[in-house]
């Protein structure tokens, strides 16, 4: 007996040495193994993908099993399929060495993303489709598998798949901009405004709130162009301006900034606005073709500059812009850019021809042309001659006059030649000076010298500059009088009540003047709190006398924001005391747009009914098939922003939400007549009772290749179908006909 307990030990015995030494073996095998993969990174760390694929090949061969190498080996083929995305054989590489890895380890939620993304990379949206399908089951709470496939589906312009896959990301996760930026792009093509901006809006709060700065830039210039579409040019402007800020290296809100501005009329800003972007004809390199902007940013920059410079009547770098747009394709009327060769050489100083053609097109007024061919007093600093009529007599030395002329000095002398850029005066025989545009009067906009200074009238004038070099004596009729705007700001201060003269009225306001050189701005948001005004013409006369209260004084920067409405209580105030979220109203019907109902509730406070909150049910193309303006309608408050002005109502909110009872009575499998009411790319929607529809999707439907929708059902006809299921929280009914028999 004691020989067999001895005999039993001694086998356990060499059994433990034997499973030790054997774990041994395979610790030894695998520290070998990550030894030499370690030694094969610490090698081809710097080397190019294309060798590196080639030694990770070699180590894969020898060790099938490891998924490491083969993750990098296929992580090397996607960096070469992006870089060479005409290559196929990169891409196909990546997802046979992905495929491998998964059937090796085929619960790996990284790989079959990675996979899913390379198969939409290969127009492959099929498997795409069941990987990520897979992927949302594996990972139910993972709301990035869910924007995924919303993206893909938008990009695919599947519609309401991608919606409802990005409503889904969004419960899961509301705090992700990825999802609710897709759902903003999804109710723009939809032309669903309202949602549209909401979406972008949320979008761009959780963008910043991660601080992914240029997703949230992408998401403010898509409400710039929102904005700007919807005419509220304003909010345009302030997202276009935004977005600079966050990504200046973007070019398409400088784009944006410079349209809204040229629909408000505000062309100093679109000039700095452009001449400070990545867009500036100055600082583009023309050699470089691989550097250029897009060739339409390009038109469209060259245009609007030369817009802007046109209306500001500086007409040499007016053409020179619009020489550009035109060198790129822009067209323009025939004999236009003649027409501004002839002002601009006008304004450099040089003779300017009289084309008859311009004349008899009518694009060439006679008034444009200087009386007797006489040349035009040249800009300081544009570096070109001098016209005859500026030039010195040769009998008077430059030292005599620099004796005599000198800065701040005054001197009397008579009007030479009065022209739109100034006005000539002769001191003496054989000196002259200019008095420019900008130095004959503190008021802003004196353009016209001609209407108040005449040939031979004497004036009485400063000398501001002695310019050697030019020959030239620059004079200043304004500084004989103090610049009215110091002391501005201990003049007026903001919440003064004050009345002025209208001098201009322009699309975004109208210039007041205060006093003589001080003029104050109201622009067209500040004249009403209750009446939108289209055009401040609709307010003001040149002329005209008006009250206003001063907003602000910046004296340094010669400007007054003034108001008109704040002449008046604001009617906002108190608004949140008045509403309050669940409070019944009524009020009048003002307007119906693409996203909405607004709703005067009382003057000058209205509120909006967005289309998604004016039905249960109902599915409305637009608004204006059930209200019109004018019409009274009854609305539940649903929030009040005072900050913002913002009140949203809701009709549907009026009675209890169906979709409880409809859920019970549409129970899946029940089968249900209906009329067809619309034919769409992504289904037939069917009427199942009086605004209430379902929808039978293309993919519900036995279609043959060659076979749309349209061609075996008609709007109108009635079809049977059978509930699949009922989507309460999303407010779908999905259908079939499967197993239907008509």
């Amino acid at each position: 007996m004691k020989n067999f307990y001895r005999i039993a030990v001694r086998a356990a015995a060499a059994v433990l040495t034997l499973v030790t030494f054997t774990a041994l073996l395979v610790l030894v095998a695998l520290s070998f193994k990550q030894t030499q993969y370690l030694l094969l990174r610490i090698g081809n760390k710097n080397k190019p993908a294309q060798i590196k694929i080639e030694t990770y090949k070699k180590f894969v061969e020898g060790h099938p099993w490891y998924l490491l190498p083969r993750m990098k080996l296929a992580g090397f083929y996607s960096e070469l399929s992006s870089e060479n995305p005409e290559k196929t054989e990169y891409l196909n590489s990546a997802i046979e060495q992905y495929r491998i890895i998964l059937k090796l380890d085929p619960k790996n939620n990284d790989v079959l993303s990675r996979l899913g993304d390379l198969y939409s990379e290969k127009k492959d949206f099929d498997k795409f489709d069941i990987l990520y399908r897979k992927l949302t089951r594996l990972a139910p709470e993972n709301a990035v598998y869910h924007a995924r496939l919303a993206s893909i589906y938008y990009s695919r312009n599947m519609l309401d798949k991608a919606l409802e896959e990005a409503e889904t990301a969004i419960a899961k996760n509301a705090e992700d901009g990825n999802p609710h930026m897709i759902m903003g792009g999804i109710h723009e093509k939809k032309g669903e405004t309202a949602e549209a901006l909401a979406a972008y809006e949320a979008a761009a709060r959780n963008f910043k709130k991660n601080k992914k700065t240029l997703l949230e830039a992408k998401c403010r210039h898509r409400l710039g162009v929102l904005y700007l579409k919807t005419g509220l040019l304003f909010d345009a402007m302030q997202q276009f301006e935004t977005t600079i800020e966050i990504r200046p290296a973007l070019i398409e809100p400088y784009l944006g900034l410079a349209t809204t501005c040229a629909l408000l009329g505000l062309n100093d800003k679109i000039i700095s606005t452009l001449t400070g972007s990545p867009l500036n004809p100055e600082s583009i390199d023309f050699l470089r073709p691989g550097t250029l902007p897009p060739r339409a940013y390009l038109m469209q920059t060259f245009d609007l500059l030369g817009n802007a410079y046109l209306a500001k009547k500086d007409y040499i770098n007016a053409l020179r812009n619009f020489r550009g747009a035109k060198t790129l394709g822009v067209r323009y009327k025939t004999g236009f850019i003649d027409y501004l060769e002839n002002i601009a050489r006008a304004q450099k100083g040089q003779r300017r021809t009289q084309p008859r053609a311009l004349l008899q097109e009518g694009l060439l007024s006679p008034q444009d042309i200087p009386a007797g061919g006489e040349t035009v007093p040249l800009e300081i600093g544009t570096g070109m001659d001098i016209p005859p009529e500026l030039k010195q007599g040769i009998d008077v030395p430059w030292e005599e006059i620099e004796k005599k002329y000198a800065e701040g000095s005054l001197v009397t002398g008579k009007v030479v030649n009065a022209t739109p850029y100034g006005v000539v005066v002769e001191m003496e025989k054989g000196v002259r000076g200019i008095v420019r545009t900008s130095d004959l009067s503190w008021a802003r906009g004196y353009i016209l010298p001609d209407e108040k200074l005449s040939p031979g009238e004497t004036v009485k004038s400063m000398v501001l500059d002695l310019n050697k070099d030019k020959g030239e004596i620059a004079l200043g009729i304004k500084q004989l009088t103090p610049d009215p705007w110091k002391g501005a700001a201990v003049r007026y201060h903001a919440g003064d009540r004050v009345k002025g003269t209208v001098t201009d009225v322009s699309d975004y306001g109208a210039l007041i003047e205060l006093e003589e050189g001080v003029e104050g701005l109201v622009t067209v948001s500040d004249l009403s709190w209750t009446k939108r005004v289209r055009h401040p013409s609709e307010v003001f006369k040149p002329g005209g006398e008006i009250a206003a209260v001063i907003l602000n004084v910046d004296e340094q920067g010669r400007k007054i924001a003034l108001g008109i409405k704040q002449l008046t209580p604001d009617p906002w105030k108190g608004a949140a005391v008045r509403y309050h979220a669940g409070d019944r109203v009524k009020g009048t019907i003002t307007a119906t747009t693409d996203h909405g109902v607004f709703v005067k509730l009382e003057p000058g406070v209205e509120g909006l009914v967005t289309i998604s909150d004016l039905s249960w049910t109902k599915r409305l193309g637009h608004p204006s098939e059930v209200f019109d303006p004018g019409g009274e309608i009854a609305a539940v408050v649903l929030n009040v922003d005072n900050r913002n002005r913002r009140l949203r109502l809701g009709v549907k909110q009026l009675s209890p939400n169906p979709w409880h009872e409809i859920s019970g009575k549409y129970a899946p499998g029940t089968v249900w007549d209906g009329a067809i009411t619309n034919i769409t790319d992504s289904g037939i929607y069917v009427e199942l009772e009086k605004d209430l529809e379902g929808l039978l999707p293309v993919s519900r439907i036995d279609l043959a290749p060659s076979e749309r929708a349209e061609d075996l059902f008609k709007t109108g006809e009635t079809i049977k179908v059978k509930v699949i299921d009922v989507n309460a929280a999303q407010k779908r009914i999905n259908l079939t006909r499967e197993g239907v028999e008509d």
